[in-house]
């Protein structure tokens, strides 16, 4: 078992540009590793799909103080907002007076809708237990170089915990690989969606107003090699955006065929986001259009945007909760309603999710003692 520093991750800072984006040596780049036995899905089952408030009461308080990992998020955050000042070279900003807003009729739901299981209500209680004892935090996911140690997963799944990057990411990577291996036994029903989650280090770049699209690793992010499936096929391309502390999700919603769906679970400061979602969509354009440059399904440069109403927040901390719930359920038109009421029960589902996804390549023993004593088969 991998060992790492108690605050590895809670000190973690981006890669500066210069390591970021390598002018020389791109066949050294990790992602490119053992690239002459990459597996293409171009013949896998992968297809396109086609398809012809009231508050409620505040129940967790105010954020635990927890000073690292606050200093983590405004790291990450800095490097998600660096700006170059040559602004005759920034792209012109999309003019959201026009923007459509999509119209959804929904009934909010005033009790509790989701549940979590008693094994994972138990895993909850367990792992915050364990929280003031961790003296070296170990790996507790890991697939390929995506993980996260147990005690950043355990804390961005607290109440009043911030979402970290890297537990954002690993959820992102299990629902990745968990599509791409059902594609490649084609267990992928026929009203399933194809959808892909880009990954905060690609949402780094994406979020550059200098952006350079033929730089190597630019030019590879959405290439069937990176991603495991031509782009082409997918229903929805998540790119989940990260200011102010606060998470909001841009949806390349290929179903449609026409829009960029905006979802922002806080409800609230669509302004601050405004550089950020013309500056995203634009890389994204652009470097779709040379990645794919035969597509025929749809136009990518004539893409607008709009926005999709989701369930709210009443705390900045609480968005990130709510984003890997729209990452999971997100099918075009909003998705399945839930209030605040249900953040208890999907902190303890994502937290039980993620520490004994079958597809991890660790898992902790009291991970496997945990699942013993609860008469789970053990994947591994």
């Amino acid at each position: 078992m991998q060992e790492v520093p108690n605050n590895y991750q809670a000190n973690y800072s981006p890669p500066s540009c210069s390591s970021i984006l390598p002018k020389t040596n791109y066949e050294s780049l990790v992602r490119n590793s053992g690239s002459n036995n990459q597996f293409l899905y171009s013949n896998s089952p992968l297809r396109c799909y086609h398809n012809s408030l009231e508050k409620a009461a505040n129940r967790f308080g105010t954020p635990i103080p927890d000073p690292i990992m606050y200093q983590v998020l405004e790291d990450y955050e800095a490097e998600c907002l660096l700006r170059d000042k040559a602004a005759a070279e920034q792209p012109p900003l999309q003019n959201f007076s026009s923007a459509s807003k999509l119209h959804i009729t929904t009934q909010l739901n005033s009790e509790q809708v989701i549940f979590s299981t008693a094994a994972q209500a138990d895993f909850f209680k367990m792992m915050s237990s364990l929280l003031p004892h961790i003296d070296i935090s170990q790996r507790i996911f890991q697939i390929d170089n995506v993980w996260v140690d147990q005690k950043t997963l355990t804390v961005s799944m607290r109440p009043g915990g911030w979402m970290n990057p890297h537990t954002l990411d690993c959820y992102s990577k299990m629902l990745n690989t968990d599509l791409l291996n059902r594609g490649r036994q084609g267990l992928i029903p026929s009203n399933e969606p194809i959808v892909h989650i880009v990954g905060t280090e690609d949402m780094e770049l994406l979020m550059r107003p200098l952006l350079n699209h033929s730089d190597p690793i630019c030019a590879d992010m959405l290439s069937e090699a990176t991603v495991g499936f031509s782009l082409q096929n997918a229903n929805f391309v998540h790119l989940p955006c990260f200011n102010d502390k606060q998470w909001i999700v841009i949806t390349a919603n290929f179903d449609s065929g026409k829009f960029f769906d905006i979802m922002n679970p806080d409800g609230s400061g669509n302004n601050k986001f405004t550089s950020i979602i013309s500056t995203v969509t634009f890389n994204f354009k652009s470097l779709f259009a040379k990645t794919y440059p035969n597509c025929i399904a749809f136009n990518i440069k004539e893409f607008d945007y709009r926005f999709v109403p989701v369930p709210r927040t009443h705390f900045r901390y609480d968005t990130g909760i709510f984003l890997l719930q729209i990452l999971k359920t997100y099918r075009g038109m909003g998705v399945p309603g839930f209030t605040t009421h249900d953040l208890q029960a999907l902190r303890e589902i994502f937290l039980y999710e993620i520490a004994t996804c079958s597809n991890s390549e660790v898992q902790l023993p009291l991970v496997k003692a945990f699942q013993q004593n609860h008469g789970f088969r053990l994947f591994r």
